[in-house]
């Protein structure tokens, strides 16, 4: 983590001042020189060296803990592939904002499919939630459908009332036309409700850039690309990798946050073959980073705490010539803020069907139903949603 930070500050630090001289009148060519150490191959006019690093960690607790995630979405890994091209996968707070609060995406399993190191596809599978099926005026109606067909039929529910029906038993499903037959008509003024799953069309290809994000491919979700993005396919699949977003339809506990405050410092020098050149870019880096930057970046976070001269000195630029070189050593210090999201588990539950029928519940008294005994379970079943390369949540989509 210290390294991916000071890495990232250090970056910034450069873009920073990239963008400040390069609007500068006199010394908008030293934005080709403003580097990460000294890279330079001949000695340039004048130049920017960021030198060495060093950080500490500011503590807000015992340990580090800052209160728990709750989000729309969830990112979960899919058996037989790695799991890891995906990072993580966060709300875009941006575009909440823009509709008001409403997520931009409809709920439901959104599968990250790596096709090769630089491109992957989003194949969706939506879902639909008591969604009216049937309101039954008489006693003869025996057919029904759903409004999204084909589905997939191993996440399928369908209700009547308040009682989950069993296919094949009180009826039967045609995924393809998504007709749902009734083998005993519903009672008259039986309201029915289904819960499923359908595909949706396949979106892509996206590019992947390392070390970057996508905000684009499933509108209000933000999918962060690492270093891990799998090169080769794993051994019987015909795609590199494969992860699961997971949007649900409110917010739920998703994560547990620890962070805290970084403190790093770096060095570097201003260089320059005219003292009087090396003076002006000193002052205008010191005032440019302290009276115009430090509020900008404050607003994401970066506090720059601190920032000095420090020594001067000459080197010989050319031993014949006797040219010299000359450099202002600075300091800055910046203050940024830390977090490590660590997933929770959630609880997926079996629940079996109720042992008489829909038709036989609805004749029974009051008395009778209180009587009767039920068969259903609940046999929780835990698995984390974001722990790769650890174990994966199967979920699997129809082809």
């Amino acid at each position: 983590m210290y390294y991916q930070l000071t890495h990232v500050l250090k970056r910034r630090l450069i873009r920073e001042l990239k963008e400040s001289f390069g609007r500068h009148p006199k010394f908008n060519k030293i934005t080709n020189w403003i580097k990460d150490r000294y890279s330079y191959a001949d000695v340039p006019q004048f130049g920017i060296v960021i030198k060495n690093a060093s950080s500490s960690k500011v503590q807000l607790s015992p340990d580090n803990f800052q209160g728990s995630v709750s989000s729309y979405v969830k990112l979960a890994g899919v058996a037989n592939f790695p799991n890891t091209s995906v990072e993580w996968a966060r709300e875009d707070r941006q575009s909440l904002d823009l509709r008001q609060g409403v997520f931009p995406s409809p709920p439901g399993i959104y599968y990250i499919v790596i096709t090769s190191p630089t491109t992957f596809e989003v194949d969706p599978l939506l879902s639909a939630n008591n969604e009216l099926l049937l309101e039954a005026k008489d006693n003869t109606t025996t057919t029904a459908y759903l409004r999204n067909a084909p589905i997939f039929p191993n996440f399928l529910q369908i209700f009547n009332g308040g009682f989950l029906m069993r296919p094949n038993i009180d009826y039967t499903i045609d995924i393809a036309t998504g007709v749902v037959t009734f083998i005993n008509p519903p009672p008259q003024g039986s309201v029915v409700r289904a819960n499923y799953f359908y595909p949706a069309q396949t979106r892509g290809p996206f590019n992947i850039t390392t070390n970057y994000f996508d905000n684009e491919a499933i509108p209000g979700v933000i999918l962060a690309f690492g270093a891990r993005v799998q090169q080769v396919a794993p051994e019987g699949q015909t795609v590199l990798d494969k992860q699961a977003v997971i949007i649900s339809r409110e917010r739920d506990e998703t994560a547990l946050e620890f962070g805290g405050h970084w403190e790093t410092s770096f060095n570097f020098d201003c260089i320059a073959r005219d003292p009087m050149q090396l003076e002006e870019i000193a002052d205008y880096t010191l005032m440019t980073l302290w009276g115009e930057k430090k509020n900008q970046l404050e607003l994401e976070g970066i506090t720059i705490q601190d920032i000095s001269h420090g020594g001067e000195a000459e080197e010989e630029y050319d031993s014949v010539t006797g040219d010299l070189w000359y450099t202002s050593t600075m300091s800055i210090t910046f203050r940024s803020d830390w977090m490590i999201w660590t997933p929770l588990p959630f609880t997926v539950s079996r629940i079996s069907n109720v042992s008489a029928t829909t038709s036989q519940l609805s004749q029974m008294t009051d008395q009778q139903l209180a009587n009767l005994q039920s068969s259903l379970q609940l046999v929780p079943s835990v698995a984390a949603y974001v722990v790769p390369p650890r174990g994966a949540y199967d979920f699997e989509r129809i082809s």
